[in-house]
């Protein structure tokens, strides 16, 4: 399959060459007729737009050198250049940092060389991992769209594909071999076997599903003592009731009132919908409190863990999922480890039997289980 930038880059470099065009031409007459501190605003103007008109030369230049990446049974090609897969170590794509309540950018595809092996032509990069990278093309400038790109590599990359940090490996049954590639990748189970042995033994047979160690029921209960007397106390001070010593106190109930009933609300949606984790033959399914449920199918996930969040100063353990490239959840938050989308889905913490998600989790997970390396 042969991959191209030029038109992706070319509509970006002619949009924003045009609207600089347009804002310059604007800034200009704006600055002619202007006086005083708003000249000094169309000239920022200007130079914005000045700016613009840059970036868009800039992709225009990069849309007009030849550009041919190819992935095929054979290997990778760019340019001239090929690596076939034996000489190939793993290919990834690579998200940048991103803040906590946002989508990544798009990534980057990297090639991870074997031992010895160059790829003459782009800029070799030191990844935080230790290892060296060949950054490819951007996802976002690919002409033939990013998920093209990633159904292609699942097809020819196979295993070599990496769908979580380098920093983990996929688990292996006892007296197995050790798989020989770095990554985890879309990988396949084969029908029954699982990182204990066959699916009808080991712990929970049918899965498990853990509930959450506080439930709102008790905080609910005084959420409504409280409405009650925020409301008995509101309603004798507005009928003009005695009130004894206690004026003050009375003169707060419409506010405990208030705060109760918004208290109350809340706490009875955690009550009806708590945190629920459930982990089976079928995948992982999450609800946090008052939250939709999301599910995860093992066919979607290319690693899961439970320790720490990586890169956090955090010591207690979470249920860490890396979804297989191309798959996305609709989380609020997403980290990005070593390059990778990684979805902390609960705090063991929060929930009731902690000990107990580690062994079903790696049973159910097979060889999607991450160890450290």
């Amino acid at each position: 399959m042969e991959f191209t930038r030029s038109g992706r880059l070319r509509r970006s470099g002619g949009r924003w060459v045009g609207w600089g065009v347009l804002a310059a031409v604007g800034a200009v007459v704006w600055a002619v007729l202007a006086r005083g501190d708003s000249r000094q605003t169309a000239y920022i103007a200007l130079l914005l737009a000045v700016l613009s008109i840059l970036a868009g030369a800039r992709s225009l230049r990069r849309a007009s050198r030849p550009f041919r990446l190819r992935v095929d049974e054979y290997g990778i090609t760019l340019d001239e250049h090929r690596l076939g897969w034996g000489e190939i170590e793993g290919v990834g794509l690579r998200y940048g940092p991103a803040d906590s309540d946002s989508t990544p950018p798009d990534p980057e595809l990297f090639v991870y060389p074997a031992a010895g092996v160059t790829l003459p032509g782009p800029r070799v990069r030191s990844l935080p991992d230790g290892r060296r990278g060949y950054p490819l093309i951007d996802g976002g400038e690919v002409d033939q769209g990013l998920g093209v790109l990633i159904d292609t590599l699942k097809r020819y990359a196979g295993t070599r594909f990496e769908g979580a940090p380098y920093q983990y490996r996929p688990a292996v049954a006892p007296g197995a071999a050790a798989p020989l590639v770095p990554g985890f990748g879309p990988i396949a189970d084969a029908p029954g076997v699982g990182a204990f042995g066959p699916a009808d033994e080991g712990p929970g047979k049918e899965g498990r599903a853990f509930a959450p160690r506080w439930t709102a029921g008790g905080p609910l209960a005084l959420a409504l003592a409280l409405t009650a007397v925020g409301a008995l106390a509101t309603l004798r001070m507005v009928s003009g009731g005695p009130v004894g010593g206690a004026q003050q106190a009375v003169v707060l109930g419409p506010l405990a009132g208030l705060g109760g009933l918004y208290g109350s609300g809340w706490l009875f949606l955690r009550w009806l919908r708590p945190l629920r984790l459930r982990i089976g033959p079928e995948g992982i399914a999450m609800r946090d409190f008052a939250a939709t449920e999301l599910v995860f199918r093992w066919d979607q996930i290319a690693a899961v863990t439970v320790g720490p969040r990586p890169y956090t100063s955090e010591k207690h353990s979470w249920l860490l999922v890396w979804p297989v490239p191309g798959e996305r959840f609709a989380l609020p938050r997403t980290h990005v480890v070593d390059g990778h989308e990684t979805y902390a889905l609960v705090a063991l913490r929060r929930l009731r039997d902690p000990g107990e998600v580690e062994p079903i989790v790696r049973h159910f997970a097979r060889r999607r289980y991450a160890e450290p390396a």
